[in-house]
């Protein structure tokens, strides 16, 4: 499980998600409207790429395991780990997402809408998608990494 922490927060170095600043930004940012003016308009990007990044993180992770040696189902039991300590803190709607049970009461195609757009909202505003959705999408990928031909590659790029 550490190892799949670890490789989660190096893969955000590899893939590119901690570069926050171009080479020429020092310069620009040497007076404080310089920095707020890059920061501003770079909310929308963050707002945008940061749930995505955190899946292409765990994805690259579990890479980096299986690459290792590691058991990658020892390496998914993180998730169900994060999801005790974020329970025990309160954070049902981290870990689950919003339970509006508005699908089931009232199934139509406004109804999917408006839950699909509540749940894209507070994954972006948040930054970070619901545990239980990250933890399938990791368990999709590595079921792709294991089923793949032998030779194929199925890495991220």
């Amino acid at each position: 499980m550490i190892a799949f922490v670890l490789g989660h927060e190096m893969a955000h170095h590899e893939l590119g998600h901690v570069r926050q600043f171009p080479d020429w930004y020092p310069d620009f940012a040497r007076n404080s409207t310089g920095y707020l003016t890059y920061r501003l308009a770079h909310i929308p990007r963050h707002i945008l790429d940061h749930p995505q990044n955190e899946r292409d993180a765990d994805a690259r992770s579990l890479e980096l395991c299986l690459a290792a040696g590691y058991d990658p189902h020892k390496c998914i039991e993180f998730y169900d780990v994060a999801k005790e300590k974020i329970l025990d803190l309160g954070g049902i709607t981290s870990v689950f997402g919003r339970d509006d049970n508005i699908l089931e009461e009232q199934p139509s195609i406004g109804n999917l809408i408006r839950h699909k757009a509540k749940t894209w909202l507070e994954n972006h505003t948040t930054g970070y998608p619901y545990l239980i959705d990250r933890k399938d999408s990791a368990q999709r990928h590595l079921e792709d990494l294991l089923s793949a031909p032998e030779g194929t590659q199925v890495f991220l790029s």
